[in-house]
């Protein structure tokens, strides 16, 4: 099945950034959050904080910085010399396969070169009803990474 997506690029500005909200979701991948859970995902933060769903730019899906595993069981290699390749692809194998969090960083916009405060945003959201609109564990708001000489 071919997936196909429509990427928009707009400039990033140093109030959009300074405005930005993150939001950390558990144990889901980028591909998956934009395929499954990305418009479902706007429609609710428009509900919620009653702007139009054009208003809410998603400026950055990527997994978190903060990994946190939640794999079972460590990952192990194989202790048999003679497939060490076989062993290391399937350690690389099951650690692709490890859920990471998500961080998914968006604005919203009042007009055209103004928006809403960080903290009106985080206010008009309910995590754990976007949680379970959306099916998702929300692990919480993030702190801002920006400082003044660099934004991660």
């Amino acid at each position: 099945m071919k997936s196909v997506y429509l990427c928009l690029i707009f400039q990033l500005t140093d109030e959009m950034l300074s405005e930005a909200v993150i939001i950390r979701f558990a144990d889901i991948g980028p591909e998956e959050f934009v395929r499954d859970h990305l418009k479902s995902f706007v429609k609710m933060v428009r509900t919620m904080i009653n702007v139009r769903s054009k208003d809410v730019e998603v400026l950055s899906i990527q997994p978190s910085r903060n990994r946190q595993s939640r794999a079972a069981e460590p990952i192990k290699a194989k202790r048999v010399v003679a497939q060490k390749t076989d062993a290391f692809n399937e350690i690389q194998d099951k650690a692709s396969d490890i859920p990471s969090d998500l961080d998914v960083l968006f604005a919203i916009r009042k007009s055209k070169n103004e928006f809403l405060s960080r903290e009106k945003v985080r206010q008009g959201l309910d995590e754990k009803k976007l949680g379970a609109e959306l099916g998702l564990k929300v692990v919480g708001f993030q702190e801002d990474e920006c400082t003044e000489d660099r934004c991660v």
